[in-house]
Parts: structure tokens; sequence; C-alpha cells
């Protein structure tokens, strides 16, 4: 369900902006109505409510968050949940295929560990090409791997709020809420506003 909500909020979102500011900002568009099967009358009251003046004061202050965004992530609409489950089945395949090769079946029953936050974080901002989405994005993700090398080590031993991704980050978690997680945790990355060093 909570996909579901996600994915109805992101498109209320495409809404506002391709469609209601678009024809307020004199832009052109195409005829909502048509295009989704809408009833004209609920569009005109959606209309209506995007057009207040709380809306705007709300989109105005969504836009100067966003524009402080120097570490832009590229999830789809599923977001961090859909991004999780694909990294599991991915290490769920990776351990049935080294159960197979030291023919250690019993290993293939054991569920997979979940993923860890930092490495979300660096997946979700990393382009299909290999490169990440920003030069800040870059240079958190290189703090990253050396934190991890330094764990490896013993020089370093995340504890609490002072994780791998906090550290590299350089700004610990706002109290009750959690970077790189799905929308089952509180106030996830997707929701809350970002500071300049990081980045839904």
């Amino acid at each position: 369900m909570s996909t579901v909500a996600t994915r109805w909020r992101q498109f209320k979102s495409t809404l506002t902006s391709k469609f209601v500011f678009a024809k307020t900002e004199g832009q052109q568009t195409q005829d909502v109505v048509t295009k989704y099967g809408l009833d004209p009358e609920a569009w005109k009251q959606f209309e209506e409510t995007r057009l207040t003046p709380n809306w705007e004061g709300i989109r105005k202050r969504a836009q100067s968050i966003q524009k402080h965004n120097d570490c832009p992530h590229v999830l789809s609409r599923g977001g961090y949940d859909l991004l999780e489950k694909k990294l599991l089945d991915q290490k769920r395949k990776r351990i049935q295929e080294e159960a197979l090769l030291s023919e250690n079946p019993a290993s293939v029953d054991e569920p997979p560990s979940p993923i860890k936050r930092h490495v979300k974080w660096k997946v979700a901002r990393t382009r299909a090409v290999g490169n990440m989405t920003s030069d800040s994005a870059q240079e958190i993700a290189d703090k990253i791997d050396s934190l991890e090398e330094q764990v490896t080590q013993g020089s370093f031993v995340p504890h609490g709020r002072q994780d791998i991704l906090n550290t590299a980050i350089g700004r610990p978690d706002h109290g009750g809420r959690v970077w790189a997680a799905g929308s089952g945790h509180q106030g996830h990355a997707a929701a809350r506003p970002r500071p300049s060093a990081n980045n839904n």
C-alpha cells in the first residue's frame, strides 16, 4: 500500500507541475482531461486546490529545497522501497550462486542481510553509465568507500546515528528521520529537506 500511496502522490505532483502551473505560466499543455480520461469537474476542483495562496507557498518552499539539492538521486517512482527490493533480489541470487559453487545448499535458505543505508545512498546516485550524479555526490561516495575500508581495518566503528552514511555526509540525521530508507520508515529520504552536502 505504501508504494501505491507514493505513486499516487507523485502522479498528483506531475499533474500539478505539468498542467496546472504550466498553464498559469503560459506554457503549451495537452488536454489533461483527454490525456488521462479524467472527469472534467473533478479536474476543475483539483486545479482550484492548487491555485490557492497556501499551495503556492508550499510549492515555492519545495522549489527552494530542490534548488539546494546538489546530490540528486536517479531513483524511479518506486523510490528507496523498490531499490531495496532490487538489491535484496540481487543479493539473494548471489547467495544462491555461491551456494552452488561451494556445494552448500543450506546457505540458500538463510535470508540475506539488510542493505546498508550508505550502499542504497550510493546506488541511488549512480547513473547507468557508472558515474555519480554530481561532484558533491562523488565526494560523499569517496568518503563512504574510505569509511568502509576503515571499518574492515577496525579504525572506524559505526555506532548509532554516527554510521557510515552520516559520517560521510558530515551531518547527522534529524531526530526521527532516516536517510536512504523506504517509506516504511518515518520521514524517509524522499520526503525530507536535504542539506546541501547531501540530497527523497
